[in-house]
């Protein structure tokens, strides 16, 4: 990770699990003191690139699949239904890693860190 490193209590940023439909388990970092209290770091991170606040139909994705990476290169920014077909997409490919030709989805990105990084280098 580029900025954020481990979360440490100290800096006011811990782990919170949340759990899924599937009863998979998944990390993310969050704010936990302060005026951003319970607030998910990867949000904040895109609402900073995005310069503005989410919309209710949008979400935050991590491109690396690393929930606790909430590196601006690796945020994406999608509606809740291309979130969907992204993540069935990923789990299909994982599925069928030894298959070639594994067909992709259509889905429409709103906003990807990686793109307004490698333009600035």
């Amino acid at each position: 990770m580029l900025f954020w490193g481990m979360a440490k209590s100290s800096y006011g940023v811990s782990h919170n699990t949340t759990k899924q439909k599937n009863g998979k388990k998944i990390k993310y970092l969050r704010i936990h003191s302060g005026p951003l209290r319970d607030v998910y770091v990867h949000r904040l991170v895109a609402e900073a690139l995005l310069r503005r606040r989410l919309k209710d139909n949008e979400t935050v994705d991590h491109e690396d699949q690393n929930s606790l990476n909430p590196d601006p290169p690796n945020i994406q920014v999608l509606s809740w239904k291309d979130h969907g077909k992204l993540t069935r997409w990923r789990e299909g490919r994982r599925k069928q890693k030894k298959l070639e030709g594994v067909e992709g989805v259509d889905f429409e990105i709103i906003f990807r860190g990686r793109d307004v990084f490698n333009e600035r280098a």
